[in-house]
């Protein structure tokens, strides 16, 4: 089972590097797919909600956007 930390989040959800976004989109493939299992906590949510939607950085993201893309993952089979 891979532990899946922050920067995976950040980077599928930013797509701000697109050679490290598709890594991270290819592992939530096999995730969906139930060729791997996942798992994360509580703490890296937190951490994800705080950086995506900080007004000192790029992202910005509304609370209901970050909720939408982290239900989307959350709710794969193998996660």
């Amino acid at each position: 089972m891979t532990f899946v930390d922050t920067n995976i989040f950040i980077r599928y959800m930013a797509n701000d590097d697109k050679k490290k976004a598709q890594a991270c989109f290819d592992l939530f493939q096999r995730v969906k797919k139930n060729e791997e299992e996942v798992t994360t906590s509580e703490s890296v949510l937190a951490e994800v909600a705080f950086v995506l939607s900080s007004k000192k950085l790029a992202y910005q993201l509304t609370h209901e956007q970050i909720r939408q893309r982290l239900v989307a993952l959350l709710t794969l089979r193998g996660f």
